[in-house]
């Protein structure tokens, strides 16, 4: 059998396209594992395509079912734990979406799994991350940027806003320092970083959430 080409996979989005399907179908689509399961069908025999759709019907309803249970993130000022295995800063860019080659990372590894407590809060107008960071220590310690990555496990189910990690520590080509996202996107996450410097408008306010550690 013949790999997929590049070409052939964007005829499949393309159709996908123009039939209008919306985002949020489209990401459970995607999550639920038919693609590549009816890429992975054998069409040199006949198929029923009533007994397909009644397969499909049955994956979607399991599919469903599995991601009724996925959490979203908890209410503010709302303490929960998470767990944290040791995380590779890098592998955080590649899953943002970013070439690694010349970033750099100039905070403290994660080497053992760790355990600890958590809310999620509110800060006013801020300027930078710096500022905001200052305002955080009032609510408690500014967490490593990795548990990004611990959040985002325990919590897949995204209910609107965003969620930033106040810690700076990964560096672009340019030399610009930056600290990790999470933004909403069809009820889930999209993983990203922000600028250091980046100034944070009045939407920030209702729309931005921060993670801070309960001492």
């Amino acid at each position: 059998m013949k790999s997929a080409t590049l070409e052939q996979g964007i005829k499949v989005l393309s159709l996908i396209s123009q039939k209008g399907t919306p985002c949020e179908q489209l990401q459970k689509l995607l999550a639920s594992g038919l693609l590549p399961d009816l890429l992975d069908a054998n069409l040199d025999v006949e198929i029923d395509r009533q007994s397909f759709q009644e397969a499909i019907r049955r994956k979607i309803q399991s599919s469903f079912r599995i991601q009724s249970v996925l959490l979203p993130r908890p209410a503010d000022n709302e303490e929960f734990e998470l767990t944290l295995e040791p995380t590779d800063p890098m592998e955080m860019v590649v899953v943002s979406g970013y070439d690694p080659f010349r970033w750099g990372f100039k905070g403290s590894e994660v080497s053992l799994p760790l355990t600890r407590r958590f809310k999620l809060v509110h800060v006013s107008y801020c300027f930078w991350v710096g500022e905001v960071q200052e305002k955080l220590r009032t609510h408690g310690s500014i967490p490593k940027g990795q548990w990004r990555e611990a959040f985002k496990k325990a919590f897949p189910g995204s209910n609107g806003g965003a969620i930033g990690f106040a810690d700076p520590s990964w560096l672009r080509p340019d030399g610009h320092a930056l600290f990790p996202v999470l933004d909403s996107y069809c009820e889930t996450w999209r993983s990203d970083f922000r600028l250091n410097t980046e100034v944070m408008g009045l939407d920030w306010i209702s729309y931005w959430r921060w993670l801070v550690e309960v001492d």
